[in-house]
């Protein structure tokens, strides 16, 4: 639902014609493929407002999946919680072989507002500031919390799981944010900022 006018009406005519121009280059490519979109807002009513294209809606609609949200597909969680802990090892600062019964019951309770971005994050947080070897659900409390004043600022939960990133690479780099930048392949500018962020959210 972000993208703007002038970009909706590129890509609804790079579906309609099949075909695109490379940025820089006047001669066009033909195009054979799918195109997988998602969407966290109703398009339609986007439309009603005249911020979204109808023409472009009604090409991207072919085929349609209406997926709840997390919280009403509490059977997802434990799965999702187990993915998104074995990509966080890799970054943890210390060794974690996995979340206690008592966790994942803990996580199944949660409400989830912010779907499974607010779950990656809780994770992340746990994995990075916990203390023992195993995920209790005391290290997930303070996760909670957090998420809490997330809510309260308005921050988007995305956003937050990519500030609780990039604080836990900078934390292991000894706050070296030219270091960070290089693991994590982006701006020295961009470590900054956003570090400087996560730590004024951590002070409120």
């Amino acid at each position: 639902g972000s993208l703007t006018l002038e970009n909706q009406q590129l890509l609804c005519r790079t579906l309609g014609q099949r075909t695109f121009a490379r940025l820089g280059s006047t001669g066009e490519v033909s195009f054979h493929g799918r195109v997988i979109t998602t969407s966290r807002v109703e398009l339609e009513t986007l439309v009603s407002e005249g911020k979204f294209r109808g023409d472009l809606v009604k090409a991207l609609s072919r085929i349609r999946l209406q997926i709840p949200p997390l919280r009403h597909r509490r059977a997802d969680i434990r799965a999702l919680a187990q993915h998104f802990l074995r990509n966080e090892r890799k970054r943890a600062p210390r060794s974690v072989e996995g979340l206690t019964e008592d966790a994942l019951g803990y996580l199944e309770e949660l409400p989830l507002w912010g779907n499974a971005a607010e779950l990656q994050t809780t994770i992340t947080r746990a994995a990075q500031q916990g203390k023992g070897n195993w995920i209790e659900s005391e290290d997930l409390s303070d996760s909670e919390s957090q998420e809490h004043r997330v809510a309260e600022v308005g921050l988007d939960p995305l956003e937050h799981a990519e500030q609780t990133l990039i604080a836990a690479v900078v934390r292991q780099c000894d706050g070296d944010a030219e270091r960070a930048a290089q693991i994590l392949g982006i701006s020295k500018l961009e470590v900054a900022r956003i570090h400087k962020q996560t730590s004024k959210l951590a002070r409120e």
